[in-house]
């Protein structure tokens, strides 16, 4: 007995082992001490994707990785240790296993030790835990990712409690202020960090901000630990704790101190703007380049055409007599347009007076405002071409003088090769002018060495050199020379120049003849402007016709210190100063200052003075040279201005800029160019874009040909190239940043091929982050994902997501229906061209209120026949900007009705309680009337006149007492005699009284009546009124709209309610009119043909039966009336109707 029971219960034990061996959801082996697989169940198949019968063959270690023997752990270790289970206990561990096709998945495996008849065998329970360990990392990076977000965010965060006290904020703040959160966490907010002045009015923000639940802004100023005042950009909300009590408030900010001071500057430089403008020395003209008016003219332009501003102000450009060969008609005004620049190098104009005035005219086109506008300016060249003639002719008079000299002049380059010379020069050694040129200086010089002779043009150098030799001829005769050698740069090639004088005959000549001689070489050798010379006493003794012409005075009003009177006053001092230590230590000098010009004008000179020696090297005085250098000083301002702004927004700006030359070399970037690439620039300049991008790929991962680049694009089509995405890489970062590129081709005046190509670059590796991001997630959540879709397509409302620029990413199925489109119709088209069919933004849009505040922003609007609510919300990036918007679009047709509804029932139940007071207060007067007058009718004998006259009386009491009743049946002063009755049956028998004047009016009736309505509790007599009245309505409406007409009445079941609907294609009502049906004494009938009461004793009654009447029309459309009556009421309402 005992052993049949025992093999019962082994039996039962096997049985429920069998049950659990097939059944689970987990992977269950069982092997020998050996590792040979004996069993599995079909779990542990689908795991690892071999057959049960390829599993019986293996061994464990050819399913485990992380178990298979090694040197230092052999397979009799691990036999070992598999023995040393058998103590009973659970043995836990997560590792790796196998699939047949190689991959390795993660597993958690449980084991322990089992017997099979006498022999023990290890039965191992897998999991496989690959979805776990991806969810875990996932969650993991997620969870790294806020963290990095919130550390590396460039927005102030920042939390305080409900008292003002300091709880937490984030390493940002700590940069901008200078405190850490240890230093400062539980002071208050105000006093540590506000300004004296804004802290009473900010506290006051800050408790209205815990009183509410909506976010607010400010912008404030806070103190930071160096004393610096910053300009914050704050947005802020209460906070709640777990029992819902206001705890404190959670603000970010935006540190816009730049912006400020940016604002300041840019108020700064348009003051100096006007003031430059005001004072130039050029003719300013400032015209609308579309209309060709002129709107703005300087000062300067005014007085040297002798015009008043009144003659340039509203006038077109070639309205004006003196622009006419520079603008002769509105063609040549639309080529300047066109073109965008015009410059006339010599242009002769005519002023108010008749004096002529030689100019230089150049005009650009700009934009300002979103406008463009032509800046011509006019400078006044007359004294300039004075000038330039005199120079002509001075340069005319120094060849003739070089062809004529007697001393032989040579121009050599650097390696010693003769670039020029002059016949003289030629003749001293015997040799043809065609055969000098082919000579290098050691063919004759006989003194120095050919490597001396080298070494010495190379030290040559403007300060120049003087000293003597001997030259061998071409027949090999040798003669004494004085040579006289200066250095200077010509085209970026150094050329030397060598004045040589035979002095074999001039050895014993007086020192006055090399004075002369040397004060000659001097002169030869400077390219002067206006010349003086002085002697040891400091004093000038001579000036050159150009410096006495420059300043409209004598030799001798110039002489000695005379030349002073004409320095500017300011300049003075140190000019003189400047002058004296130079010649005190006989050393060259160049100075700057303003000398008077013979009109009066200062003007800007550059002085150049070196010292003069003889032969002996005896000191002599000096010798200067000056120019006027006015018109580059005033070009150098402009220049200076121009760039600085040009470099201030291309440092500033946070796309990345390249400048590329017409061989595809870079030859200019700004810093965030150095940020996208990690590259500096020293690494970057002269690179092409294929050495630059040489990892560039597309987005799909293919690598991006080099023939595409888009500066490469451009600069060989001579177009722009747009909106090109590419992968870079990032070297500094070892990382791909993702950019969009835009290439736009330059070109010089009057040329067709680009010689430069500038790209900016805007870096959108955050919006590929978030992509991949979102990608990712949704491969680790897919399932939930669905459940969100499922979620997000079942909300009645319609919800879109958004770009930053307004491109749809994604709608629900609401949404879709709304807009009648599908996915593909609706994802990538702007939001405005799907709901409002237009091509912009309109007025009010939500979207853009939304992109100015930062905050969520509402907006009523129709769509088609529709009302909709919509709310925006922003989306922020990781930095805290906004990087696209959330739009929910609810539909509020039926509130709005409603509301129109409520506003009527109100109305009316107003109206309904003052005519239940009128009605009885006329009941009693109107009764004694019709009662008197009938007596005296009925009691004979009176005039025929006074009897018509009281008959009239009778029958207007009677109709007056009519309205009474109506009244009274409107204010809802009778009983109810409420009793389950058949809607539809009402209907039928107020169609038969009306069966006649139907037919006879031609009135066609439709019937749609729901023949399976349950009965409802109502007054039969005042619904089947109600009806009637309505169908008295439609007929008179279809008649006096075209004498026929066709009526179709409904009846169905809508939710709780019956409806009954009548429907009719009379005229239809306007919107005007649809308000202000239910009003009591409203009719658009002609007076005797309706009292306007019929509809709003109908109103009296569907209200007093807890139900619904309204009306829906548009003109020419027809009308239709519902009525809505509950299918239960309570039993308190049967109650009270009862009673």
């Amino acid at each position: 007995t005992e052993r049949i029971k025992a093999e019962q219960a082994v039996q039962e034990s096997e049985k429920k082992y069998h049950s659990l061996f097939t059944q689970s959801t987990e992977g269950i082996y069982v092997h020998d001490l050996d590792g040979n697989i004996v069993d599995v169940n079909e779990v542990a198949c689908i795991q690892t994707e071999y057959s049960r019968e390829e599993l019986l063959q293996l061994n464990v270690f050819d399913l485990h990785p992380d178990c298979q023997p090694t040197a230092n752990k052999p397979k009799p270790e691990i036999i070992e240790l598999w023995k040393g289970w058998q103590t009973g206990q659970r043995f836990y561990y997560e590792g790796e296993h196998r699939r047949k096709n190689g991959n390795v998945y993660p597993t958690e495996i449980s084991t322990g030790v089992i017997e099979y008849g006498n022999n023990e065998y290890i039965l191992a329970i897998v999991k496989d835990i690959t979805e776990r360990k991806e969810a875990a990392e996932s969650l993991r990076k997620e969870r790294e990712s806020a963290r990095r977000i919130l550390d590396t965010a460039q927005t102030i965060i920042l939390t305080l409690d409900g008292k003002g006290k300091i709880v937490d904020f984030n390493p940002y703040m700590t940069a901008i202020s200078g405190y850490t959160i240890d230093e400062v966490r539980g002071k208050d907010w105000f006093e540590t960090f506000l300004p004296q002045r804004n802290r009473q009015q900010t506290r006051a923000m800050f408790g209205k901000a815990l009183e509410t639940v909506k976010p607010a802004s400010n912008i404030d100023i806070i103190v930071t630990k160096a004393g610096e005042e910053r300009f914050i950009d704050w947005n802020f909300i209460s906070i709640k704790d777990n029992d819902g009590e206001t705890a404190g408030v959670l603000s970010t900010g935006q540190d816009i101190t730049e912006r400020k001071k940016a604002e300041e500057e840019v108020l700064a430089s348009e003051t100096r703007y006007r003031r430059l403008f005001e004072a130039a020395k050029d003719g300013i003209l400032i015209v609308n380049a579309e209309t060709g008016l002129i709107f703005d003219v300087n000062p300067f332009l005014i007085n040297l055409l002798g015009l008043t501003k009144e003659d340039f102000i509203g006038k077109e450009l070639w309205e004006i007599g003196i622009f006419k060969d520079i603008v002769a008609n509105k063609a040549n005004f639309e080529e300047l347009r066109q073109k965008g620049r015009i410059r006339y190098e010599d242009l002769p104009l005519r002023t108010h007076d008749g004096r002529q005035v030689d100019v230089e005219f150049v005009s650009n086109v700009y934009e300002v405002d979103h406008s463009k506008v032509i800046q011509c300016n006019i400078r006044d060249i007359t004294e300039r071409k004075k000038a330039e003639e005199a120079l002509k002719d001075e340069a005319t008079r120094r060849r003739i003088l070089l062809e004529q000299s007697r001393d032989g002049i040579v121009v050599l380059n650097q390696e010693g090769g003769v670039h020029e010379a002059n016949k003289r020069f030629a003749e001293m050694l015997g040799y043809s002018n065609e055969e000098v040129l082919k000579l290098h200086a050691w063919d004759w010089e006989y003194m120095a060495s050919q490597d001396r002779l080298v070494e010495m043009l190379r030290d040559v150098d403007e300060k120049g050199d003087q000293f003597e030799t001997k030259h061998r001829r071409k027949d090999g005769s040798i003669y004494d020379v004085e040579i006289s050698t200066n250095g200077a740069i010509f085209a970026g090639q150094k050329l030397i120049f060598c004045v040589c004088r035979d002095i074999t005959e001039r050895k014993n000549a007086q020192e006055e003849l090399r004075e002369s001689q040397h004060l000659f070489s001097t002169v030869a050798n400077t390219s002067p402007a206006l010349v003086w010379m002085s002697g040891t006493d400091k004093l000038c003794n001579w000036f050159n016709e150009p410096w006495l012409t420059f300043t409209g005075r004598t030799m001798e009003q110039e002489m000695g210190n005379g030349w002073t009177d004409g320095v500017h006053p300011d300049d003075l001092a140190g000019c003189l100063k400047t002058y004296v230590q130079a010649f005190d230590s006989r050393q060259e000098f160049s100075m700057e200052y303003h000398l008077r010009h013979h009109d009066g004008e200062y003007r800007w000179i550059i002085d150049k003075g070196t010292p003069r020696f003889d032969a002996n090297g005896n000191f002599m005085g000096y010798i200067g040279s000056c120019l006027d250098i006015t018109e580059r000083k005033k070009t150098e301002e402009q220049m200076r201005k121009s760039e600085e702004k040009y470099r201030t927004l291309f440092e500033t700006m946070r796309q990345g800029v390249i400048f590329w030359n017409e061989n595809g070399k870079l030859i200019s970037a700004n810093a965030a160019t150095e940020g996208i690439l990690g590259l500096s620039m020293e690494q970057m300049l002269g690179k092409s874009p294929a050495e630059l991008f040489r990892k560039a790929i597309h987005e799909n991962g293919s690598a991006f040909p080099k023939n595409k680049y888009p500066s490469c694009m451009a600069l060989k089509s001579g177009n722009s190239v747009k909106d090109i995405i590419m992968g870079v890489f990032n070297f500094k970062e070892d990382r791909y940043r993702w950019i969009v590129i835009n290439a736009m081709p330059l070109f010089k005046e009057n040329e067709n091929k680009p010689h430069q190509v500038y790209t900016t670059y805007s870096d959108i590796t955050q919006i590929k982050q978030i992509e991949r991001a979102l990608i990712q997630s949704e491969n680790n959540l897919r399932q939930l994902l669905d459940s969100w879709t499922t979620t997000f397509n079942s909300i009645n409302n319609g919800i879109c997501l958004l770009s930053l620029d307004g491109t749809v990413i994604r709608c629900n199925q609401a949404m879709n229906d709304i807009l009648g489109k599908t996915d593909k119709e609706i994802n990538g088209e702007k939001c405005f061209r799907l709901v409002h069919g237009t091509e912009r933004r309109i007025k009010g849009c939500p979207y853009l209120k939304m992109i100015k505040s930062g905050h969520r922003e509402a907006f009523e609007y129709m769509v088609g026949e529709k009302w909709f609510y919509t709310v925006v919300d922003p989306i922020f990036d990781g930095k805290g900007n906004i990087s696209g918007s959330v739009h929910i679009m609810e539909d509020i047709t039926e509130r709005k009705k409603t509301v129109e509804r409520m506003i009527v029932t109100d109305r009316l139940a107003s109206i309904g309680e003052l005519s239940s007071g009128i009605a009885h207060e006329l009941n009693n007067p109107l009764t004694s009337v019709i009662g008197l007058t009938q007596l005296l009718l009925e009691g004979g004998n009176i005039p025929e006149d006074i009897s018509k006259d009281l008959q009239l009386v009778n029958s207007e009491a009677r109709r007056a007492a009519k309205v009474v009743k109506n009244l009274l049946v409107f204010a809802r002063r009778h009983p109810n005699e409420m009793q389950l009755s058949d809607v539809n049956q009402a209907v039928e028998k107020m169609l038969e009284l009306r069966e006649y004047e139907q037919k006879v009016s031609n009135i066609r009736v439709i019937r749609k009546l729901d023949p399976h309505l349950p009965r409802i509790l109502m007054d039969y007599f005042q619904i089947q009124q109600v009806f009637l009245n309505i169908v008295v309505n439609a007929e008179f409406a279809m008649i006096e709209a075209h004498n026929k007409g066709t009526l179709i009445i409904k009846s169905e079941r809508a939710g709780e309610m019956v409806r009954v609907s009548f429907i009719d294609d009379g005229p239809g009502i306007s919107g005007e009119n649809l308000k202000k049906l239910f009003n009591p004494f409203f009719t658009t009938k002609e007076v005797g043909k309706g009292t306007g009461l019929g509809l709003s004793i109908c109103h009296g009654i569907i209200s007093q039966h807890r139900g619904n009447i309204y009306a829906e029309s548009e003109l020419g459309k027809g009308a239709t009336f519902a009525v809505e009556l509950p299918i239960n009421l309570s039993e308190e309402t049967e109650g009270e109707n009862n009673e």
